[in-house]
């Protein structure tokens, strides 16, 4: 049967069975991946001991696999789940996404005190469900913005694309770029719903609804990585578009709860980007405690993102 022919539900199956032989298979090359890899940071992580390498011949396959998954970024999430952001370059990566695999890692030890492979395996956990859940989410957000005639292949055809990314083990490994992504690809959905439902007439409480979660979900993205702040350009621009009749006083009562709910739903985003650097501040910036402050901090726009990737990288 040809899979375009085929209803929502069948493409749904479709898709679920080609992500999990995808990740079968990539999962499979990680965890039987020979040695340590040039970078040995996940090895001294999660084996102290001076005999790491010397036990790593029998070492057994899961414990392989967690190795050969906790690289570059992962490192820094899945250790500051262990204990925080406790040096300054580890700002840099979400604090939220290193919170839920504490919590995730904490649950399936059944500890607070986890061992660090509970936190690289939350994320790899995390990091799956979160990228098939983006793909049937990208798939149900192309179906509802394409032209009828389209429908049938794009939406398939992208969907198939997602799972098959160059960044496919990235998505898999404890990286925050899956829960990116699902959260990303929600907040254009309910956006695009409320679009729809403001078009066609429907219910205007559920279009400011969809507006919300569609900010709400930006903001959640943009705690995962500070650049979801660009997601909000897309309500911004429907700010702009109020401006004129805002100017000519020809705006409606219902234009004007549209514009406040817009400006509501942006704001969360910007709360989202804001919330860490304060925070931040208020760590590395306290002037009262006499111990000095950080260079950055003295900046017409203190960032503490933008100084970690210039002074660190």
């Amino acid at each position: 049967m040809n899979a375009f022919n085929l209803g929502a539900k069948g493409r749904h199956a479709q898709l679920v069975a080609i992500f999990c032989l995808w990740k079968l298979l990539l999962l499979s090359l990680a965890a039987f991946c020979p040695g340590s890899g040039y970078d040995t940071s996940g090895l001294i992580l999660l084996d102290t001991s001076a005999r790491r390498h010397v036990k790593l011949d029998v070492t057994s396959r899961y414990e392989r696999f967690i190795l050969n998954m906790l690289r570059w970024d992962a490192l820094y999430f899945v250790k500051a789940a262990e204990r925080g952001h406790v040096h300054e370059q580890a700002w840099a990566f979400s604090g939220a996404y290193s919170h839920l695999l504490r919590l995730t890692g904490q649950l399936m030890a059944g500890d607070a005190q986890a061992p660090l492979h509970y936190y690289a395996l939350a994320g790899i956990m995390i990091s799956n469900i979160c990228h098939l859940l983006s793909v049937l989410v990208l798939y149900r957000l192309l179906t509802l913005v394409l032209e009828p005639q389209r429908r049938q292949i794009i939406p398939f055809i992208a969907a198939v694309l997602h799972i098959l990314t160059p960044a496919s083990l990235f998505m898999s490994a404890p990286y925050a770029e899956a829960m990116f992504s699902l959260l990303n690809f929600a907040g254009m959905l309910f956006y695009a719903q409320s679009q729809t439902a403001a078009e066609t007439g429907m219910s205007s409480i559920r279009a400011d609804f969809q507006k919300l979660g569609s900010g709400a979900c930006f903001a959640a993205a943009t705690l995962m990585r500070s650049n979801g702040l660009l997601s909000g350009l897309i309500l911004l621009y429907d700010v702009v578009m109020y401006i004129a009749p805002v100017m000519s006083a020809q705006l409606s009562i219902q234009d004007v709860r549209r514009m406040l709910v817009t400006c509501m739903a942006g704001s969360l985003i910007a709360l989202a980007f804001l919330g860490p650097q304060y925070l931040a501040y208020t760590e590395f910036c306290d002037r009262s405690s006499g111990t000095g402050t950080r260079p950055w901090c003295d900046k017409t726009f203190p960032s503490i993102y933008s100084w970690v990737q210039s002074h660190y990288w």
